[in-house]
């Protein structure tokens, strides 16, 4: 059983502060045919940018988030000797731009086809959001 394997590059996640206090979040785009990832991008950001962050999300904010969420695919991967799916190979992009700075955020991994699509589409939108907090802090 494949519960997750990451491609790409490897993210060493870790929490500290962003160059800014406060944000707001504009707009979040789904151009995907896939329901759901704009309330999953908004509920993910919602709750990973302060925790991890350490920032307060709030109306009229400093800074003002926008994110487009360009691309979602669920391939299948690999295959049991009688050519049934036993995994699948998740793929999310999006676009998180914020002052003036833009953002393409890549993610991709390997899911077991027992995991359901939501815990996958969970970890695909944690992980980006994440990728875009660590980003946003190397260019401090």
């Amino acid at each position: 059983m494949i519960c997750s394997l990451s491609i790409g590059c490897n993210y060493s996640f870790y929490k500290g502060s962003l160059p800014y206090n406060n944000l707001t979040i504009d707009k979040i785009i789904n151009e995907t045919y896939y329901t759901g990832l704009t309330e999953k991008m908004e509920n993910g950001i919602n709750s990973i940018i302060p925790e991890y962050g350490n920032v307060q999300i709030i109306e009229n904010g400093e800074s003002i988030l926008n994110v487009t969420i360009n691309s979602y695919s669920k391939i299948p991967s690999n295959y049991d000797t009688g050519g049934n799916i036993i995994a699948y190979d998740y793929s999310l992009k999006s676009l998180f731009e914020m002052n003036n700075e833009k953002q393409i955020i890549n993610s991709r991994k390997i899911f077991s086809a027992e995991q359901l699509e939501d815990v996958c589409q969970d970890s695909l939108i944690n992980e980006s959001i994440k990728i875009f907090i660590d980003r946003s802090r190397e260019e401090m």
